[in-house]
């Protein structure tokens, strides 16, 4: 399994995973209580031999449907690289830590900003934010058809470069959230709290991007930005 090619692999390492399916197994990190498909704890790259389109990692619905105790993400990460695989079907628990509810696809609890590239994240869920990824650094990344109770049905924190932001649902915000984003596409996101809800980009920074065609209370953009500069966005609102 690409968990045991892990916990055999040296620091420094290249993991190299043949194209499949892979939804078995999973594990804790930590004191967390949500069980990952794939921990990569270690500084190592884990990269698909043919791309995203040939080299799956599944996650898993609570026993019912949804989140809950027995849902599984698909990869949570302390340190490394995750280069060229679909991510689907992570789901997080509910009503526990904020690091238990958060990140269904892909979840950092740490500062070592672990990489995700050239990856599809598609269809996870988490109970509280960023139900594609939270935390992470996404580089080349299409991140689609997520959900979040909370913020960020796409991504929730972490930076954000070349990726493609679209078709993904949030309470409060859908596209992304305290995330900081250079040369993106965040675009037919939606946000479904009534009375607050941003469709496209809440807060954080934006750099060269386009935010459009979202929808939502606040279609776009709210929020406080730290940097917002060179960007492609309609909204009744604009940070300064």
């Amino acid at each position: 399994s690409i968990q045991v090619a892990i916990d055999a692999a040296g620091t420094g390492s290249r993991i190299l995973v043949g194209d499949g399916v892979y939804d078995s197994g999973g594990r804790t990190y930590g004191t967390y209580l949500t069980t990952n498909r794939l921990v990569i704890d270690k500084d190592v790259v884990v990269e698909s031999i043919n791309g995203a389109a040939h080299t799956f990692i599944i996650g898993a619905e609570a026993a019912g449907g949804g989140c809950g105790d027995s849902a599984v993400r698909c990869v949570y990460m302390s340190q490394g690289t995750l280069r060229g695989f679909t991510l689907t079907n992570g789901h997080t628990r509910t009503g526990y830590s904020a690091h238990d509810m958060q990140g269904g696809g892909v979840y950092s609890a740490v500062s070592l900003t672990p990489k995700v590239e050239d990856c599809i994240i598609i269809g996870n869920r988490a109970w509280g934010s960023g139900g594609g990824s939270g935390y992470c650094t996404l580089e080349r990344c299409l991140v689609t058809g997520n959900e979040a109770n909370q913020y960020a049905g796409g991504t929730f924190g972490g930076t954000i470069n070349n990726c493609l932001i679209t078709g993904n649902v949030g309470s409060y915000s859908g596209g992304t959230a305290n995330s900081a984003l250079k040369n993106c596409t965040v675009t037919d996101n939606a946000a479904t709290n009534a009375s607050f809800g941003c469709g496209g980009a809440y807060q954080g920074t934006a750099y060269n991007s386009i935010i459009y065609y979202n929808n939502g209370n606040t279609p776009n953009v709210s929020g406080n930005f730290a940097g917002f500069k060179y960007i492609c966005t309609t909204n009744s609102y604009l940070p300064a």
